[in-house]
């Protein structure tokens, strides 16, 4: 892959993201292998990359995440392995140790872990080649601690033992000592110290010759002389001997155990090579949960589809300061292939540009960017930027030189796989020679099919790219209202610049932006107005257009809910009126059997004329009534299939057998699981029907809901005194029907005593629910002036 200029990387600002990376770094190779990072052409390499990231973030978001610790590096053992008889030092050991610890930690985890869960990971750490018996073997030898452990042979674990029972000695005879040169006066503040590897006693210099044995050393002062008496000599020689045999000892282990490690001197260096690697790939996942970057999907093709795209560092700069990001979605290739924009200076249109810019690169990387997961990155084998200033003092070049120098060696490279982003096309000189100049080169960039993304102020250039195919102009959009920036960008149709409306804004004289009027010529100032105008009715436009689609949604909701209402209560009296004809078949066929039972006793009596007369009769509306229960049971089955769709998590379903009404939480072959109050329960789909959201409960199961803007409240008591017949027959089915709608336990109804007609309309209404029970409240609470009704269905 190519690129100019050489500091490309510091333009768009990828050097601090690489900063920010290799601060999670754990060794300073991993640190060494992010500087290194550099972009590929390669879309499986990438795309490879790419996973090992996304893999690790998982393991970590869901819990799982992989095992692992800062190590330092073991460069100094492969030296020691590659020569016979050069034995392994305590300390090369050690850094061994907390290697191969933490390859056998990754071991554990991927033993533990089915292979699909983090494939690449998993062949990554597979391909490293590990095998446990060399940790194995240094875990006999090395405490967790590093230090070499007691029982590391036979010998150690004799030697031990002898140089623990002499240092019990010794210290008996210490403290004997102690106590009698106390009592005699020739022991300052500290009692003991250890010199030459011996222990003695701090003595005052006048009484050193007073205690007899070896004077070892003296204080700086002279004050103090360090003496080991005769009667510990022989104790401290022990010791000695012990600890000379205890030192050949742990030499022999060690060479042993270098002589066992050589043979997997090759392995060794292939195991930290893959924890260097892992400490890379753990830093740039630490980096991309960072930033909230995702893996985008891929093309070969030279295109790019960002959506929702952030510069990763103004997001961390913003969220830091609480500050929320624009994101921006762009997206080109075919047939759009470059985009210019346009809009007002401090409007956003650099930090878009490096913002695409810094996107493409990372991930042609091998890292995720700080997009949507929607996002699609091609593959360029040329990379172009000319951002910031280009001034060349070692060539002694200005910075249009520089830019033009620049713009030569694009063009001589250019192709359709080059990817351009330039900031403010045609400055630095003379605006209608860089202007046409500029207008030249974006001719030439367009028919070598150059991609990318150009901004710019020249309308000679706005002009050019919206008569031109394969470009496309844009915008940042600007709040024309109080003149600030919004940093949104959109495709399409070019910016003003809005130059004289801030100029109007922060008070500049009349009269000066009258004359820039005035130079500016009738042409260019209605251009810039007219965009300026069309920017402030799209803006108007798309206002009214989501007014209107929120509306619309509002009125389709509430639509459906009536609808579903209306299904729902329609159910209900149907279901209620098949309840109370199969109660009348019930009570019907109780009769049928005390007749036939009947018919039995008087045949015995010859006397059954009659009581065959009364059969046919029972039979004959027993048949009536299982016939009309029969169109009733079908009529409810159609009318609560007739709107049935496929379930789907969300919905809100009635269960068949129970009538209990829930949202389903979620679908697995055949069952579902609903959410029901506060409990979830699992029921077959194929005994569910589509239901609607229960409806908020206040008060004694009084009822609210939204109907097209109307709010009514269903109450359990009803006032009928007053009332005509009529009206109170229309008015308690109504109310009746409310209640069986809202589900509600009990009901009240005031009529009064009166002549009873209105009391005999509330039976009568009542008399199609006979699961209903029926009574009234004691005389002083109303007595037969008031009927109650609960009902249990």
């Amino acid at each position: 892959m190519q690129w100019i200029p050489g500091n490309i990387e510091a333009k768009i600002e990828f050097d601090k993201i690489k900063q920010l990376m290799a601060i999670n770094c754990l060794t300073d190779e991993g640190a060494q292998l992010i500087a290194g990072i550099s972009p590929s052409t390669d879309v499986a390499k990438i795309n490879l990359q790419m996973t090992e990231i996304a893999e690790m973030m998982q393991a970590k978001e869901e819990g799982f995440p992989m095992p692992f610790t800062s190590f330092e590096s073991i460069q100094a053992c492969f030296e020691r392995l590659r020569l016979e008889n050069a034995p392994l030092s305590l300390e090369e050991m050690q850094l061994l140790f907390g290697q191969l610890a933490l390859m056998e930690g990754l071991h554990h985890y991927f033993k533990k872990i089915d292979p699909d869960y983090l494939p690449l990971q998993f062949n990554n750490f597979q391909a490293a080649g590990y095998q446990p018996e060399l940790y194995s073997r240094i875990k006999l030898i090395l405490d967790d601690d590093g230090s070499i452990r007691p029982d590391a042979s036979r010998m150690l674990i004799q030697i031990t033992h002898q140089m623990q029972e002499e240092e019990k000695v010794l210290d008996r005879t210490f403290a004997r000592l102690i106590n009698t040169y106390r009592q005699q006066g020739y022991l300052g503040e500290t009692l003991e110290s250890v010199r030459n590897g011996r222990r003695v006693f701090a003595v005052h210099s006048e009484h050193k010759r007073k205690i007899r044995g070896i004077i070892h050393d003296e204080s700086t002062t002279g004050r103090t002389a360090y003496v080991e008496p005769d009667e510990i000599i022989q104790i401290n020689n022990n010791l000695f001997d012990l600890q000379m045999s205890w030192r050949k000892e742990v030499h022999r282990i060690l060479s042993e155990f270098t002589a066992f490690a050589r043979h997997y001197r090759e392995d060794l260096i292939a195991w930290q090579d893959y924890l260097w690697q892992l400490d890379s790939i753990r830093a740039k996942a630490l980096f991309s949960e960072l930033i909230n970057a995702k893996k985008p999907s891929l093309s070969a093709q030279p295109e790019f589809a960002l959506v929702e795209a952030r510069h990763p560092l103004l997001f961390l700069k913003n969220r830091e300061s609480g500050k929320e990001t624009i994101p921006l979605s762009v997206q080109l290739g075919y047939p759009k292939r470059l985009a210019l924009l346009s809009g007002p200076n401090a409007g956003g249109k650099s930090v878009a540009l490096k913002t695409i810019a810094l996107c493409q690169w990372m991930a042609q990387c091998g890292l995720l960017i700080a997009a949507s997961e929607d996002s699609t990155i091609g593959i360029f084998e040329e990379f172009v930027v000319d951002i910031g200033d280009q001034q060349s003092i070692e060539d002694d070049l200005s910075t249009y030189s520089s830019r033009l120098k620049l713009m030569q060696e694009m063009i001589r490279m250019a192709g359709a796989r080059t990817l351009v982003f330039i900031d403010e096309f045609g400055t630095g000189t003379d605006p209608k020679i860089g202007g046409a100049i500029a207008e030249a080169v974006l001719m030439r960039m367009h028919d070598q099919q150059v991609k990318g993304v150009i901004t710019t102020h020249y309308s000679n250039l706005k002009i050019l790219a919206n008569h031109l195919e394969g470009m496309v102009n844009g915008a940042m959009l600007f709040n024309r209202k109080d003149l600030k920036p919004t940093y949104r960008m959109r495709l399409g149709r070019p910016g003003s610049s809005f130059a004289l409306e801030i100029a109007e804004k922060i008070g500049l004289d009349e009269a000066i932006i009258q004359y820039a009027k005035q130079k500016m010529g009738n042409k260019v100032y209605y251009v810039d107005q007219l965009l300026s105008d069309l920017e402030q009715e799209r803006i108007d436009l798309q206002r009214i257009m989501q007014e209107h689609k929120e509306k619309i949604n509002q009125a389709d909701k509430l639509m459906r809910t009536y609808q579903q209402m209306q299904l729902d209560l329609e159910v209900k009296r149907k279901k209620l009126k098949l309840e109370t004809k199969q109660k009348a078949l019930q009570d019907n066929q109780q009769s049928i059997q005390a007749v036939e039972k009947l018919v039995r006793e008087l045949r015995k009596a010859q006397k059954v004329e009659k009581a065959e007369e009364k059969l046919s009769e029972l039979k004959s509306e027993q048949k009536e009534l299982h016939s009309v229960a029969q169109k009733l049971d079908t009529t409810l089955y159609v009318q609560e299939t007739r709107h049935q769709k496929p379930i789907a998590v969300g919905d809100f379903v009635r269960h068949n057998k129970s009538d209990w009404v829930g949202e389903v939480l979620r679908l697995d072959k055949g069952q579902a699981v609903l959410q029901i109050g506060a409990m979830q329960v699992t029921l077959p789909v194929n005994e569910l029907r589509h239901g609607r959201e229960p409806l908020p409960v206040r008060g004694e199961r009084s009822v609210q809901t939204t109907l097209h803007d109307h709010t009514f409240d269903f109450g359990t008591q009803l006032d009928i005194r007053g009332l005509k017949k009529g009206e109170a027959e229309k008015i308690v089915e109504g109310f009746i029907d409310k209640a069986v709608l809202a589900n509600a336990w009990s009901i009240k109804i005031l009529h009064g005593k009166g002549n009873g007609v209105l009391k005999q309309v509330v039976l009568d209404k009542l008399s199609d629910y006979p699961t209903a029970k029926i009574y009234h409240p004691d005389p002083e609470s109303g007595g037969d002036g008031i009927t109650i009704a609960q009902f249990h269905s």
